[in-house]
C-alpha cells in the first residue's frame, strides 16, 4: 500500500505526466473535477491541493469554483499545471446545465468523488455522483476517482461510539448523525466500477492509498 507523505505527493502520484524527451522544457496542463455530496471537504481539499490555507469556517459553495495547483518536483523538465474546478454539493445544477458548467466537463483528465468518511450516507450517495460523473464527462480517457476525506475524524479501532456522540452538531448548526462508512462496502464499490480509493485528511494534509 504507497504511502504519501502529503497531499503534494499524493498529487505527483496520482496525476501522472509524460514529457517529450527531445524537448528542455515542457508544460503539462490538467484539468481536475471535484465532485460530492455538500460539506464532505471538496473545498478544503481544492485550497489545500492549490497551497491554500485550509478554509476554519464552513461556507456554502453555490457555484463552482477555480484553483490553479502547480505541481512541483514531477520533473526538472516539466511543469505541471492542474486546473481544479469544485462542483456544488447541490446536484440541481446538473439538471440546470448551462454552456460554463457543461463546459467544466470538457477535456477532463481527472475527476474525484468526495465523500466523508464519517457520514455514511455521503458514501451512498458516490452512486449518484458516478452517474453524473459518466453522463457529461466528454473525455474517453478521464480517470476517476474516490477520495475518502476527514479521517481525522474517524474513531479510531475499538472506541466505542460514546466517545464521539451519536449525535453532533455539524459546521451549520443542524444536528448530524456520526455513521462511518464500513471500509468493506467502500472498497467493494471501487473495485466494482474499476475506481481507485483514496483515504486522506484536509484538515491534517495527510493522505494515502488505500485500495484493495
Amino acid at each position: 500500500m504507497p504511502q504519501f507523505s502529503s497531499t503534494e505527493d499524493m498529487a505527483s502520484k496520482l496525476f501522472p505526466t509524460f514529457h517529450d524527451s527531445d524537448r528542455t522544457h515542457s508544460i503539462v496542463r490538467q484539468k481536475l473535477v471535484i465532485l460530492g455530496d455538500a460539506a464532505v471537504g471538496k473545498t478544503a481539499i481544492r485550497k489545500v491541493l492549490s497551497n491554500e490555507p485550509f478554509p476554519e469556517a464552513y461556507r456554502m459553495t453555490p457555484d463552482v469554483e477555480f484553483s490553479l495547483h502547480n505541481v512541483k518536483n514531477i520533473s526538472e523538465k516539466v511543469n505541471v499545471e492542474q486546473y481544479i474546478f469544485e462542483i456544488p454539493g447541490n446536484s440541481s445544477l446538473f439538471h440546470q446545465g448551462g454552456d460554463y458548467f457543461e463546459s467544466c466537463f470538457q477535456h477532463v483528465d481527472i475527476i474525484c468523488l468526495v465523500y466523508n468518511v464519517c457520514q455514511n450516507d455521503t458514501f451512498r450517495g458516490l452512486v449518484k455522483w458516478l452517474k453524473y460523473a459518466k453522463g457529461f464527462c466528454t473525455s474517453a480517457g478521464t480517470k476517476i476517482f474516490v477520495i475518502a476525506n476527514q479521517t481525522d475524524r474517524r474513531r479510531s479501532k475499538g472506541e466505542s461510539l460514546s466517545k464521539y456522540d451519536s449525535l453532533r452538531t455539524d459546521d451549520n448548526g443542524s444536528m448530524e448523525v456520526h455513521v462511518e462508512s464500513n471500509s468493506n462496502d467502500v472498497c467493494d464499490f471501487c473495485e466494482e466500477h474499476g475506481l481507485e480509493l483514496f483515504e486522506c485528511s484536509a484538515y491534517l494534509n495527510t493522505d494515502h492509498c488505500s485500495v484493495k
